[in-house]
């Protein structure tokens, strides 16, 4: 059975709020208004009231009930797993896609391929620290990022702090050639996050122009964790080879430095490069009985890397749109307008999908988003709807900036908006 926490992410959904809308504070019961206002009808003047009435009801109804959901689930991340775009696994993540929108009685569903300018896999990496006390070291390879030589990359290690301006001022000419050592803060909040992912950037422009020869950067979890995402977002290779390293044993490679000790290491990360590769979007549509070219989009990226089974990113809200489907298609009713169903792959890459999905990509005028939202959850306080995607009336794509608002006033509280019938006037 869904989560009540699932039900009012969907209901959330439906009603399409704006994006500048304030989201209330989260209370104890986050049902109680769904609820009462799926018994009263609560449609307002410019919605079919009938419509409403009828369809409220029988939503809440098919999210309480007997659901696939956790079963799909654990299917995209027991069985799939991790699934990074381009690889196998990638691809039979499409195949469960489309076998579960069928099953969730969809009018149409189908795959849309489009392709990535190449494909990418880790090989065997290794640090190998030769002086002055040699140690195992906990890393990973950073997406997308360059193979050394089959020999590997043999170097000075050189601490270059934060990577600012005047830290690689103190590096010097010791940088050149050098392996760098980029420490991080921990990890706490979703700014955290982002400032990790936004600062190297910087930091891969000044390793370049000081001629560096690869980069460690610290992780910033704890307890050994070690994750993947990439600095390049063009679907491209990066510039530098790079890992991420785990944060004790980057913090033990620190004090060797701070000690004054010359650490020599080597680094080998064998990466596998491939040609350009087909990929696919899963595009599955409800049909609208008034105006079938116009759309409401329910979106999430179903790719992961694969160092995880990929369930909180974002196995969770592939499997929650597919949810969402079944649950409006089991009402038995027609919405006015056409409502698509898309799980997108290379996300992770730096959304390559997104421009190649063609509603976003210059269809016929006629055929006309309304809203738009997409869905992922990056921590495990809970669903988040991220993404926030509003298509303009005539035909032009207008994407704002990435939110990071959580479907409630506090992290990880979904709660419903109050202005739940309005989605009625959208579909």
């Amino acid at each position: 059975m869904p989560s009540p926490r699932f039900l009012s992410l969907l209901l959330c959904l439906l009603a399409s709020l704006p994006a500048v809308a304030q989201i209330p504070r989260a209370q104890p019961d986050p049902l109680a208004r769904m609820q009462a206002a799926a018994a009263s009808g609560g449609c307002s003047a410019a919605t079919s009231a009938s419509l409403c009435e009828e369809a409220m009801p029988k939503i809440v109804a098919n999210a309480l009930g007997p659901s696939p959901l956790e079963e799909n689930l654990r299917r995209l991340t027991d069985e799939v797993g991790g699934r990074m775009t381009g690889s196998p696994a990638m691809s039979r993540a499409v195949a469960w896609a489309v076998a579960a929108f069928r099953q969730a009685g969809v009018d149409e569903v189908r795959a849309e391929k489009y392709t990535i300018p190449l494909s990418w896999s880790e090989g065997a990496t290794r640090l190998e620290v030769l002086t002055p006390a040699p140690f195992p070291v906990r890393l990973v390879s950073v997406g997308w990022a360059p193979p050394t030589s089959a020999a590997g990359l043999e170097a000075n290690l050189v601490d270059i702090g934060e990577g600012s301006e005047a830290d690689f001022a103190r590096a010097g000419a010791s940088a050149k050639a050098a392996i760098l050592l980029a420490h991080s803060e921990i990890g706490k909040t979703w700014e955290d996050l982002f400032n990790e992912y936004l600062r190297a950037p910087v930091i891969i422009d000044r390793a370049v122009k000081s001629g560096a020869g690869a980069i460690l950067w610290m992780s910033t979890r704890e307890r050994g964790l070690l994750y993947r995402h990439q600095n390049t977002l063009t679907g491209e290779l990066d510039r530098l080879p790079q890992a991420i390293v785990a944060r004790e044993d980057a913090q033990r490679l620190a004090r060797f430095l701070a000690a004054g000790e010359k650490v020599r290491v080597r680094l080998v990360m064998p990466n596998r490069v491939g040609a350009p590769a087909e990929q696919e979007n899963v595009v599955a549509e409800i049909r609208g009985r008034e105006k079938p070219d116009e759309y409401v989009i329910l979106g999430a990226h179903l790719d992961s890397w694969e160092l995880g089974t990929g369930a909180l990113d974002n196995g969770c809200n592939a499997a929650l749109v597919i949810e969402a489907a079944r649950v409006i298609h089991a009402t038995g009713l027609r919405q006015r307008r056409t409502i698509r169903f898309v799980l997108f792959s290379g996300e992770e890459q730096g959304t390559l999908n997104r421009p190649r999905h063609r509603l976003f990509a210059g269809w016929p005028s006629r055929r006309r988003g309304r809203r738009a939202r997409d869905f992922e959850a990056d921590r495990v306080v809970g669903f988040k709807p991220s993404h926030d995607r509003r298509v303009h009336w005539h035909g032009q794509s207008r994407l704002p900036a990435r939110g990071r608002a959580d479907a409630g006033g506090e992290p990880g509280r979904g709660q419903l908006p109050a202005q739940l019938p309005r989605f009625f006037r959208y579909v």
